[in-house]
């Protein structure tokens, strides 16, 4: 699947936020209906399920969580889960 951070996600998005960082925004945009949290290196779907699903970050994702916690410029990408 692929996600895309858009503009919009990153001008809304929160800093240091599993849920509302531009990067977990982008991803429920395409992957509705699971709840999901973003960490610095992968997803956890379905959390709260006895079996939750751990999919890894591509390092691309990684980094523009990395500079954009930092406040650093970000802009928008593009990446496969």
């Amino acid at each position: 699947m692929t996600v895309e951070v858009t503009k919009q996600h990153i001008k809304e998005g929160w800093k240091r936020s599993s849920d509302f960082c531009p990067v977990a925004k982008a991803v429920r945009a395409v992957h509705l209906g699971h709840y999901m949290y973003v960490l610095s290196n992968k997803i956890i779907i379905d959390k709260n399920s006895l079996f939750p699903q751990h999919v890894p970050l591509p390092w691309k994702a990684r980094l523009f969580i990395w500079l954009f916690d930092r406040g650093l410029p970000v802009i928008p990408i593009r990446f496969e889960l």
